[in-house]
Protein backbone atom coordinates (compact mmCIF):
# COMPACT_ATOMS: atom_id res chain seq x y z
CA UNK A 1 0.00 0.00 0.00
CA UNK A 2 2.80 2.17 0.89
CA UNK A 3 4.49 1.66 -2.61
CA UNK A 4 1.26 2.50 -4.36
CA UNK A 5 0.66 5.94 -2.38
CA UNK A 6 4.63 6.51 -3.00
CA UNK A 7 4.04 5.59 -6.92
CA UNK A 8 0.90 7.66 -7.48
CA UNK A 9 2.81 10.85 -5.74
CA UNK A 10 5.89 10.71 -7.83
CA UNK A 11 3.38 10.18 -10.79
CA UNK A 12 1.85 13.77 -9.59
CA UNK A 13 5.38 15.02 -8.63
CA UNK A 14 6.31 14.40 -12.38
CA UNK A 15 2.54 15.97 -14.05
CA UNK A 16 3.50 19.01 -11.81
CA UNK A 17 6.83 19.21 -13.31
CA UNK A 18 5.85 18.68 -16.68
CA UNK A 19 2.71 21.06 -16.33
CA UNK A 20 5.46 23.72 -14.29
CA UNK A 21 7.99 23.48 -17.66
CA UNK A 22 5.33 24.34 -20.07
CA UNK A 23 4.24 27.10 -18.09
CA UNK A 24 7.71 28.27 -18.23
CA UNK A 25 8.23 28.33 -22.13
CA UNK A 26 4.21 29.11 -22.79
CA UNK A 27 5.20 32.68 -20.37
CA UNK A 28 8.68 32.69 -22.45
CA UNK A 29 6.88 32.87 -26.01
CA UNK A 30 4.38 35.78 -24.81
CA UNK A 31 7.19 37.86 -24.00
CA UNK A 32 8.34 37.36 -27.72
CA UNK A 33 5.55 38.22 -29.40
CA UNK A 34 5.52 41.24 -31.49
CA UNK A 35 2.55 43.42 -30.09
CA UNK A 36 2.63 45.70 -33.16
CA UNK A 37 3.59 48.70 -31.45
CA UNK A 38 6.29 50.06 -29.06
CA UNK A 39 5.37 50.16 -25.72
CA UNK A 40 8.17 51.99 -24.16
CA UNK A 41 6.90 55.21 -22.76
CA UNK A 42 3.03 54.26 -22.84
CA UNK A 43 0.72 53.88 -20.14
CA UNK A 44 -2.95 52.27 -19.90
CA UNK A 45 -5.45 53.57 -17.35
CA UNK A 46 -8.50 52.65 -16.39
CA UNK A 47 -11.07 55.62 -16.47
CA UNK A 48 -14.72 54.93 -15.33
CA UNK A 49 -17.80 57.14 -15.02
CA UNK A 50 -19.47 57.30 -11.72
CA UNK A 51 -22.62 55.23 -11.45
CA UNK A 52 -24.57 58.23 -10.30
CA UNK A 53 -23.55 60.09 -13.75
CA UNK A 54 -27.07 59.61 -15.71
CA UNK A 55 -26.90 58.47 -19.50
CA UNK A 56 -29.09 61.31 -20.70
CA UNK A 57 -27.19 64.08 -19.00
CA UNK A 58 -26.69 66.72 -22.08
CA UNK A 59 -22.44 66.80 -21.25
CA UNK A 60 -22.27 62.87 -21.41
CA UNK A 61 -20.36 63.18 -25.07
CA UNK A 62 -18.28 65.66 -24.25
CA UNK A 63 -16.87 64.03 -20.93
CA UNK A 64 -14.73 62.33 -23.52
CA UNK A 65 -12.99 65.06 -25.15
CA UNK A 66 -12.29 67.14 -22.36
CA UNK A 67 -11.11 64.49 -19.97
CA UNK A 68 -8.52 63.61 -22.97
CA UNK A 69 -7.82 67.34 -23.03
CA UNK A 70 -6.82 67.25 -19.34
CA UNK A 71 -4.87 64.87 -19.57
CA UNK A 72 -2.35 66.39 -22.44
CA UNK A 73 -2.15 69.04 -20.38
CA UNK A 74 -0.27 67.19 -17.87
CA UNK A 75 3.47 67.89 -18.50
CA UNK A 76 5.37 65.25 -20.46
CA UNK A 77 2.48 64.11 -22.17
CA UNK A 78 2.27 64.46 -25.52
CA UNK A 79 -0.74 62.59 -26.47
CA UNK A 80 -3.85 60.82 -24.99
CA UNK A 81 -6.31 58.93 -26.37
CA UNK A 82 -9.42 56.27 -25.37
CA UNK A 83 -10.65 53.21 -26.34
CA UNK A 84 -12.96 50.52 -25.04
CA UNK A 85 -12.00 46.42 -24.49
CA UNK A 86 -15.47 46.43 -24.28
CA UNK A 87 -15.17 42.79 -26.68
CA UNK A 88 -12.32 41.73 -24.54
CA UNK A 89 -14.19 41.94 -21.06
CA UNK A 90 -16.83 40.23 -22.92
CA UNK A 91 -19.69 43.66 -22.24
CA UNK A 92 -22.20 43.59 -24.79
CA UNK A 93 -21.88 46.41 -27.65
CA UNK A 94 -25.34 46.48 -28.76
CA UNK A 95 -28.52 46.99 -26.92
Amino acid sequence: MRSLAGGAAGGFAVILLVGAGLMVRTLDKLHQVDLGFDPAGKVKIKVSIPDGYRAEREDRPAVVPATAAKARAIPGVRKAAFGTDALLAGIPTTP
